[in-house]
């Protein structure tokens, strides 16, 4: 089947695909369409485009997309990436295709990138992605094939957790410390009337993003961190974007207060059967109240009950994911090198930089362990007063 690819460059190339975008991204709202425009609108600058490719079938319809925008840098030279794999952290991210589709998709765009595209670009870098992704692991092996070198290598993890149908159900995956807190947290705060969980409605939108920006600051700050909303362009992103998926019913930006006060709050993304954890946040003030575990579990329960099936964790190896049941799926980072003598020798020289990089780590590390003293082997014991706060 002959499959026809276009590029989309600019931001007018976006209309009217909205609906075609969104009926191929699924629930990964890293992959749909208000992801894509939002980041565009916040992010583009002179040196920034996008690079986006669309591919259709005879009839014209919309099979496949690889959601890019590409960077010219002055060391690198032209960097293809994911749009939203900056600064604003997209998770499971891939080129989405139909899947009876999947592999027509992946060889008109290796193709054509190998071929047609060959002097727009030097590096293909792609994070955010599972190892999991056959589809890229096709896409890179076809890319390999037309004579481009590649380089794959692990990342963190994304974690998450699998919610059985009843809010007791998920307290029995739980240890035996941690399901009777969870439920005496709950018992004696919430359902006690000593706290109190709010849900943001378009009414009052602006008060929730607010508390959101003020709790997660106040935390990062706490560990001499800046914090995310320090970045102008990441705060006016999403307040905008939260706002769009506020509209489409899949938002919930909530948080807790005890008198009056808020505690903690939680910014989570809504798909069909699985709520995305971004972003959270609570007041140092608080600590001793553990407010970050108190939402976690309020949000979890809310969860069990309306019926979600998955709550996604997203990146980062934070302890508290696997001890609230959290399920790990690796990361890796792919780097696909252009055909230019340019890119190749930009290539090599950041393999030997790595490399490099790798064995001092590893001297470190020797070095550090010749300068202790021998310590008896400990078994490691689970620390029931480790909280979602950490």
């Amino acid at each position: 089947m002959a499959l026809q690819l276009t590029l989309i460059d600019t931001c007018e190339k976006l209309t009217g695909l909205e609906t075609e975008w969104d009926l191929l991204a699924g629930e990964n709202p890293f992959l749909g369409f208000d992801w894509v425009q939002t980041w565009w609108r916040h992010y583009q600058t002179p040196r920034v485009r996008l690079f986006t490719l669309a591919v259709r079938d005879e009839a014209s319809q919309l099979v496949g997309l690889a959601p890019l925008k590409v960077r010219q840098t002055a060391t690198r030279g032209r960097v293809v990436r994911f749009i939203g794999s900056n600064e604003v952290c997209g998770d499971r991210l891939t080129i989405l295709a139909k899947p009876e589709h999947r592999v027509n998709v992946l060889q008109t765009i290796a193709r054509w990138l190998a071929a047609d595209a060959r002097d727009a670009w030097d590096l293909l870098e792609l994070t955010g992605v599972e190892q999991s992704n056959l589809g890229i692991a096709e896409f890179t092996a076809m890319l390999a094939d037309l004579g481009h070198q590649t380089h794959i290598r692990p990342d963190l993890h994304c974690w998450k957790i699998s919610l059985p149908k009843t809010w007791e159900g998920y307290l029995k995956m739980l240890s035996k410390p941690r399901r009777n807190r969870s439920r005496r947290m709950l018992k004696n705060t919430i359902d006690a009337g000593k706290a109190r969980c709010f849900v943001a409605s378009a009414a009052d939108f602006e008060h929730g993003f607010k508390i959101l920006v003020d709790l997660h600051q106040k935390r990062r700050n706490e560990l001499g961190e800046p914090g995310c909303f320090t970045s102008e362009r990441y705060h006016a992103f999403h307040q905008e974007f939260a706002k769009r998926m506020l509209a489409r019913g899949r938002l919930r930006l909530s948080w807790v207060e005890f008198n009056n006060r808020p505690a903690a709050v939680e910014y989570n993304l809504l798909g069909d059967k699985t709520i995305f954890s971004y972003q959270s946040g609570f007041d140092p003030a608080f600590a001793n109240q553990h407010p970050g575990w108190l939402k976690l579990v309020e949000t979890l329960r809310w969860a069990t009950g309306e019926g979600y099936g998955h709550f996604d964790l997203l990146r980062g190896d934070e302890p508290y994911k696997e001890s609230f049941g959290g399920e790990p799926s690796p990361l890796m980072q792919v780097r696909i090198v252009g055909q230019h003598s340019s890119a190749r020798l930009r290539h090599a020289a950041w393999r030997t930089q790595t490399t490099l990089k790798r064995w001092a780590r590893q001297g470190l590390r020797i070095a550090n362990a010749l300068q202790r003293p021998s310590e008896p082997a400990t078994s490691k014991v689970h620390d029931d007063e480790a909280t979602a706060d950490a």
